[in-house]
């Protein structure tokens, strides 16, 4: 089963960073547009499976990291049909809390499972976790 998850998790991700990649060189707009959004999607379809591999390996915050990041592929997916340049503030401080919400769920409940952190692979989901946009204009 776990196998079949990798696969599946691996080879969308994969599929989706191609179609980015493809999409850079692409000077006609509709096969560009067309190959984000089926990028997008298919990092969609694949979240899932990454989600689903964490928690079996009780890796709550890197879990939350990926399933509270959802909003913010839809967002991503949204932005590309619709052709916004410019993100919607609304939809953007919606995924932002949505984001950090799950990340401060996944943590409280990791610590919680494991009676605070008592392991290595706890350090290092906590080292993916991004700092808030306010710390990026601090520095």
């Amino acid at each position: 089963m776990d196998l079949i998850l990798q696969i599946w998790g691996g080879s969308f991700y994969l599929i989706n960073k191609i179609c980015f990649a493809l999409s850079e060189g692409k000077r006609n707009h509709h096969r560009k547009k067309n190959l984000k959004l089926f990028g997008w999607l298919i990092y969609i379809l694949g979240v899932p499976a990454w989600v689903t591999i964490l928690t079996i390996k009780h890796d709550w915050i890197a879990a939350s990291i990926e399933a509270g990041g959802f909003p913010a592929m839809l967002f991503g997916l949204y932005n590309v049909y619709t052709e916004h340049e410019r993100p919607n503030k609304s939809f953007d401080c919606i995924t932002l809390c949505f984001t950090y919400g799950a990340i401060l769920l996944g943590t409280g409940y990791s610590l919680y499972d494991y009676g605070g952190i008592v392991s290595a692979s706890q350090l290092l989901e906590i080292g993916v976790i991004d700092p808030p946009p306010i710390f990026w204009t601090l520095s």
